[in-house]
């Protein structure tokens, strides 16, 4: 089958590589303290990431009226996003827009937060980047390929990938290694990030971002989540779960919160302010914990089981439980296979979950009403065979990504909104 586009500049091998050299600290690194990681572009490099003043000063306006509408009714809808159907959802199953850039099994799909492109984390270690249309006023697919870059990460299984400076850079992180990097959007820049001496000793497992990249955490070991400032790696503090934590977020609403699960379905709410303090809940009839999520909105936290069962609690009623046993205001029960991963969509509209065991195995649904989106997935894509690894929406919910255990991309276009 003929390529659907061809790059000349790839044909005759003149694709442009820059190659960033850098110091890294550390025993495990010393021996080759001079990391080459190779980035390519097409056009001109990291033109698309240039954040015009106007496009930062709307995106903190947005922010600032998303964190006022904060403990609010469900379902804050997102700009230039319509009430849903409770049953039925008006979507469009898009190209894989990857093609030809397959770089492995995608542990992570993350959309910027202002410009209309895709980036993926592969487990071989790399980052990739695409761009779905030309502007936001315009969401319909661009013609020709929508690969712009990617950089790679010598022996660095990628786990996960977080924007933070407002979208110009990317914190990338990996199980079981001593260090972190970031990715400069601007200048192509790769750096490395040790972990602090705190750390030398342990094993860790998770790292995540606040969400306006203050705090960075990371799970060491079984049950200790160290929280540092991520722009000195001050260690701030250490909060201790009482069994193994299998997954924790920094609330998207308040950076010096956070939630973790453990393994026995204990949901634990810590809080930077008041260190000593500690408020916990149990998710109810979990068998084994998997996963977790928080609205951006701030008021669900969803639970996920090694049973397929996701329970979505309302954090303003567990707040008020004194029982430590709140009810989930949603549960569902469409999988069969283990939660691999659940989102939701930034107004708290949607959620999507799925299991990586079992091929096609991801759900959406109506976080008003409580039920799945009986179309989707759509007829055609029933006899696929891919394997769901991680998921996301784009900021205003015009689109929803897949990313898939044979490396692949599936891109769906929302009817509901119109704004990317």
């Amino acid at each position: 089958m003929e390529p659907v586009w061809v790059d000349e500049h790839d044909v005759h091998g003149q694709v442009l590589d820059i190659f960033i050299e850098q110091r890294v600290r550390g025993q495990l690194l010393q021996k080759n303290n001079r990391q080459r990681h190779k980035v390519r572009t097409i056009g001109t490099a990291h033109e698309w990431a240039q954040l015009s003043d106007a496009d930062l000063h709307d995106n903190d306006e947005e922010e600032l009226a998303a964190a006022q509408q904060m403990g609010g009714s469900a379902g804050v809808v997102a700009k230039g996003s319509k009430a849903l159907h409770a049953k039925h959802l008006i979507f469009k199953v898009l190209r894989d827009v990857s093609a030809g850039h397959h770089q492995g099994a995608i542990s992570d799909v993350k959309f910027h937060p202002i410009k209309p492109v895709l980036v993926t984390a592969a487990t071989s270690g790399t980052i990739s980047l695409f761009e779905l249309c030309k502007e936001d006023a315009n969401l319909e697919l661009k013609k020709g390929d929508f690969f712009l870059q990617d950089v790679r990460f010598p022996r660095f299984r990628l786990d996960s990938i977080e924007f933070f400076d407002g979208g110009t850079s990317i914190l990338a992180s990996s199980a079981n290694q001593n260090h972190l990097y970031t990715y400069d959007l601007l200048n192509g820049k790769v750096a490395s990030i040790r972990h602090p001496v705190v750390l030398d000793s342990l094993r860790t497992r998770l790292t995540r971002l606040s969400a306006d990249g203050t705090f960075v955490g990371l799970l060491a070991n079984s049950a200790d989540i160290f929280v540092f400032n991520f722009k000195t790696m001050e260690h701030l503090h250490t909060f201790r779960g009482c069994q193994n934590v299998v997954d924790f977020c920094f609330a998207p609403f308040d950076r010096k919160i956070l939630y973790s699960l453990a393994v026995d379905g204990a949901v634990n709410t810590w809080n930077l302010r008041r260190c000593a303090e500690q408020k916990v809940f149990f998710d109810h009839g979990c068998v084994r914990a998997t996963r977790l999520s928080c609205s951006r909105t701030g008021q669900f936290v969803a639970c996920g089981s090694n049973t397929g069962i996701v329970n979505v609690y309302d954090l303003a009623k567990v707040a008020m439980d004194t029982e430590k046993s709140p009810k989930p205001v949603h549960t569902f029960d469409q999988l069969t296979t283990s939660v691999s991963f659940v989102g939701f969509s930034p107004d708290a509209q949607m959620m999507a979950f799925g299991s990586t065991a079992k091929r096609m195995a991801c759900r959406l649904s109506n976080c008003s009403t409580g039920s799945v989106f009986q179309n989707y997935p759509a007829k055609q894509e029933h006899f696929s065979t891919d394997k769901f690894t991680a998921c996301e929406f784009s900021p205003n919910n015009a689109f929803f990504s897949l990313g898939t255990k044979q490396g692949k991309l599936r891109l769906y276009r929302l009817g509901h909104s119109n704004s990317y």
